[in-house]
């Protein structure tokens, strides 16, 4: 069975690995009962989340690891979300992939990013003064 290259075009297209989906995405694939867990993962970092807003020695990390095309930042972007919707916070997405030369990358240049998007989202205020010598 062969099929049309417009097909595969298409279909790869729809399909691109590095794009992140929501869980509203008709392309969302929830993947929960094979987990084996009772909550999907984006809740239970949620949880994590909401738990660990205290003083610096209580913060927490997590690390998200698989191929192109697992689900990682679909799930973090779940976890915005959740987030967001039922704990109040304001969470700011920046894919690094988009936003820096990976081959190139100095700490400065991740913190203008991160401001840059902190900026653009209306979270972070510039003074006037400051944004004429920029």
């Amino acid at each position: 069975m062969t099929f049309p290259r417009e097909k595969i075009k298409e279909t790869f297209q729809i399909f691109d690995p590095k794009k992140a989906i929501s869980k509203s995405s008709e392309y969302y694939v929830d993947c929960d009962a094979v987990r084996g867990e009772e909550k999907n993962i984006a809740s239970v970092i949620a949880g994590w989340i909401e738990l660990c807003d205290t003083p610096a020695e209580n913060y927490s990390h997590c690390l998200f690891t698989g191929h192109i095309g697992s689900g990682k930042s679909s799930e973090i972007l779940n976890t915005k979300e959740i987030l967001e919707t039922n704990y109040n916070y304001h969470v700011v997405y920046l894919n690094a992939m988009e936003a820096l030369d990976l081959n190139n990358v100095y700490p400065t240049d991740l913190l203008f990013s991160i401001a840059n998007k902190l900026y653009e989202e209306k979270k972070l205020k510039l003074s006037e003064a400051l944004l004429k010598n920029i």
